[in-house]
Parts: structure tokens; sequence; C-alpha cells
């Protein structure tokens, strides 16, 4: 079935089978619609192309189609970054403060999802119940517990229905609070490292080889948790 294009401006947009579209010529096919223009009714190969028309969005033109578009001299796939109101290429140190962006946004993410791990993805009023079961605890096993704070301890006991003690509970609601200050706190470290480290690096290489240190750490860390989660 014939490969169609879907063009807006001079731009490819899209590729579809069959239907309505710019019909693309089978010499054409092998190109990316990044590198497809449509002029004059034609789609041109314009890899090799170097002076194109940036519009508002940062999209390059062949031709300037609006008075607005800024000239460029550039490859077609060049990156490009918009610096008081003026288009120019991203030089290797601006691509450098975006992967390291990137890095330390990867950082983030793993915190993240680590901390869910220690949590069990509890929400954020589970959790801070259980500030209040640890407080609740500690002031049962120091003999200082309130007026309700047996009661409450032995209602949940028997709601979970495992034949649990007022002080196995209590044991348990302290190991589970120590486990997540613990957990948390590491967690929190090692985030804070791996952004000094990452804002540290020079180059790329640098940043590359950092990357995979961290990752490696990441799964030893993630892999030593879920053990100790499971004997607990």
């Amino acid at each position: 079935m014939d490969i169609k294009v879907v063009v807006r401006e001079d731009l490819v947009v899209g590729r579809i089978k069959g239907g309505f579209g710019l019909e693309l010529p089978s010499n054409l096919n092998h190109l990316s619609n990044q590198e497809l223009r449509l002029v004059d009714g034609k789609l041109v190969d314009v890899s090799k192309n170097t002076d194109w028309y940036v519009d508002e969005q940062g999209l390059k033109h062949v031709s300037q189609k609006n008075n607005d578009w800024q000239y460029i001299n550039c490859l077609f796939d060049d990156f490009l970054i918009e610096k008081n109101n003026q288009w120019s290429v991203l030089s290797e140190q601006d691509l450098f403060v975006f992967d390291k962006a990137e890095a330390i946004s990867s950082v983030e993410q793993f915190a993240t999802q680590t901390r869910e791990l220690i949590a069990g993805k509890a929400d954020q009023y589970k959790v801070g119940g259980w500030q209040s079961k640890r407080d609740r605890a500690m002031r049962i096993k120091q003999n200082n517990a309130e007026d309700d704070d047996i009661t409450i301890v032995q209602r949940e006991a028997d709601k979970r229905g495992k034949g649990e003690t007022v002080d196995q509970l209590v044991e348990l609601q302290l190991t589970r609070a120590r486990n997540l200050a613990l957990g948390t706190s590491d967690i929190d470290g090692a985030e804070s490292a791996a952004k000094t480290r990452i804002r540290a690096t020079n180059d790329k290489t640098e940043l590359a080889e950092l990357m995979l240190i961290l990752k490696q750490e990441a799964e030893q860390y993630i892999a030593d948790l879920e053990k100790e989660l499971a004997q607990n």
C-alpha cells in the first residue's frame, strides 16, 4: 500500500498507509520526516540543507513565509535554543547542561520510587498516621501511656485478626517506624550526594561514567532494601 504523508506548511508531520495525504515517492521513503520538506508542491530531501527560517516554535522551514521567521545556518537535526528572542544552535556546553538536568531528574525520580517502596506506596494520610502510631507505641513501651493508647492499639490488633497482643503490635509498629526513618534518611542522603556528584562533572564522558556508577549503586541498594523489607 502506498505511503502518504501529512503536511503542515512545508513540514512533514506524519505518515499513513493509504487514505488522504501526499504520496511519498519510494526514493524518499528511507528519510525521516525531519529530512523532508514540501517545496513547490513536491517532497524533497533537505538532509543536506543548511539555510533555514525558524518559526516561533523553533521549527525549521526552507522558505520564509512569515517575516517574523528568523534565518539561521545549521543542519536539519541541530537542536535550537531561544535566548533573548533569538534562535541559535545549541552548543556542546548547552547540551551538557541539559544532560546534567536530565541526570538530576532521573535521580529525583529514583528517590521518589524508592521512598514509595519503603513506605509500601502508602498515601500521605497513612504515612502521617504512622508517626502517631509510633508516638503511641513508644508511650506504651515506656509505661507512659495516655488514657486511650492501649485501647486504640488493642482495637487495631483485634481488627488485624493475627492474634497479636498489645506488646507485640507495639514492637511491630516501632520496628516499622524505625525502618521507615532509616530508609528515608538513607535515600535523602544518597539523593543529595548524587546530585552533588552530577553537578561536579565537567564533560559528557565523566557524566556518563558517573551515571553508570550511580545506576549500579542504585540497583544494589534496591536489592538490599527489598531483602530487608522481606525479612520484616
